[in-house]
């Protein structure tokens, strides 16, 4: 049977893989849109690193709505740990 510190951590857990779509798809429309000309300075299958910096300047209000997503989920996530005295979810 799952315990209740057990479902915290699933919950958790799917918060953090919930982030990082949302922070992929925010990436994709960044660079299919407003970032295009970056985008096509890039190589194919080149990676990338991007932090939620970088989209903070963003004009474009459907990255701006996937961004403030990307912080809620970050803010849940660590509030859900701190008081849950969780360790994060590597």
């Amino acid at each position: 049977m799952m315990t209740y510190k057990d479902s915290l951590r699933n919950s958790c857990d799917a918060i953090a893989k919930a982030r990082e779509l949302v922070f992929t798809a925010m990436v994709n429309v960044a660079m299919s849109g407003e970032y295009k000309d970056l985008d096509e300075k890039f190589e194919e299958d080149e990676e990338v690193l991007f932090d939620t910096a970088y989209f903070r300047n963003c004009e474009d209000l459907n990255i701006q709505k996937l961004l403030a997503l990307v912080d809620t989920l970050e803010k849940t996530y660590d509030t859900m740990l701190n008081i849950n005295g969780l360790d994060a979810i590597e």
